[in-house]
């Protein structure tokens, strides 16, 4: 079993057309295999499947058909080059039908996608694995739709460097499992992208959140609260409808609400992302771009992007007692993000000579550990 890598980006980058061109190519190019009782198929999507005969040297031969695949394409006076991922599977040692030997296939190309490897052969120790994840996203969907408790919302403080007060916070969605205890949201969340229930595990955070703020509201305490979003949510037509009816059922306003948004997810389709954060800053909310200075955009497109915060990670701040450098990086971002009249927010804040270096840096907010897990 084998897909292509990231072919989303071609079909945002080039068109559908392209993608499509693409496609046709791949399997012209597996149909042109040559030898006797071999077979190509396209699963659906970006998904083929090839099965073939082998004698001993499985190894060899994948090599082969991944390098014949990773020639580029020409379609539309363009050389694109693809890059795919494999799950391999053999009869009779892994499977000895059919329909096991592909789904034990699927399950090796499931963890090559996931870790971005080229081609993973499949071993029994995967399939336990891959049962767990299984069975860890049917408990998620039902978490999600049974709203019972397991799934919790912390608010971590976003502390004003020049008062050390705290009246604005990121939420941090946790899931403690009735069995399994605590699981890692680098665990679950990618797992809700890849099966498709991230749309729902961000609308009840959203609603979460914005019911909390109503509750503070009431209470007299007035704070902004960030939310993350993924390159999937931006997507989504009916997102801000959604959040629009939230703030409205529970009487907040969109300026206290920031959506917090990766770098590398804008980069993936820069154009579109701006077009639709430009829709969510026109209501009033607040926008940030998170993990600022990993995601390699260019000074030209961030002058562009409707944003009001950047976020330097916190792979800037790590070393700043020790490493002048970093320092130096620091200094060019908060006066790049002062030049362009943004708020600059650094996270992964753990020591005191941390706080002290960006307070007289001009550092706006300041959020880690320091402060509070």
């Amino acid at each position: 079993c084998l897909n292509i890598l990231d072919f989303r980006t071609v079909n945002d980058t080039f068109g559908h057309h392209v993608g499509d061109a693409c496609l046709r190519q791949v399997s012209e190019r597996l149909q042109a295999l040559q030898g006797e009782n071999r077979l190509a198929a396209r699963l659906g999507g970006d998904e083929f499947l090839v099965v073939a005969p082998h004698h001993g040297a499985i190894e060899a031969e994948t090599d082969t058909l991944r390098a014949l695949l990773e020639q580029p394409y020409s379609s539309h006076e363009l050389d694109i080059t693809l890059r795919f991922s494999m799950g391999v599977a053999a009869s009779p040692q892994d499977a000895g039908n059919a329909s096991a030997l592909i789904q034990k296939a699927g399950i090796a190309l499931d963890l090559a996608r996931r870790e971005t490897k080229g081609i993973v052969f499949y071993e029994r120790k995967m399939e336990e694995a891959h049962l767990k994840r299984l069975s860890l996203l049917a408990d998620l969907k039902a978490a999600i739709n049974a709203n019972d408790g397991q799934l919790k919302m912390y608010y971590q403080p976003k502390i004003c460097a020049r008062t050390l007060t705290a009246t604005r916070f990121e939420a941090l969605i946790r899931w403690i499992h009735p069995h399994h205890g605590f699981v890692a949201p680098d665990m679950f969340i990618p797992l809700a992208e890849q099966a498709g229930l991230i749309n729902s595990l961000t609308e009840w955070v959203v609603a979460a959140v914005i019911r909390q703020l109503g509750e503070w509201q009431q209470q007299d305490f007035h704070a902004q609260v960030a939310v993350n979003l993924s390159a999937q949510d931006l997507s989504r037509e009916h997102l801000l409808e959604h959040i629009n009816t939230l703030l409205q059922r529970h009487e907040v306003k969109p300026e206290s609400i920031s959506f917090e948004i990766t770098e590398s997810e804008i980069m993936r389709d820069a154009r579109a992302a701006i077009q639709l954060l430009e829709k969510f800053r026109a209501q009033g909310f607040h926008l940030a771009i998170d993990d600022f200075g990993t995601g390699y955009s260019s000074l030209s497109q961030l002058k562009n992007m409707p944003v009001t915060e950047l976020k330097i990670d916190r792979s800037f701040i790590r070393d700043l007692e020790q490493d002048p450098e970093s320092i130096l990086v620091l200094e060019s971002i908060i006066g790049l993000a002062q030049n362009l009249k943004l708020e600059i927010v650094a996270e992964g804040i753990e020591t005191e000579q941390q706080v002290a270096i960006l307070e007289q840096r001009g550092c706006d907010f300041i959020q880690g550990f320091y402060f509070a897990r």
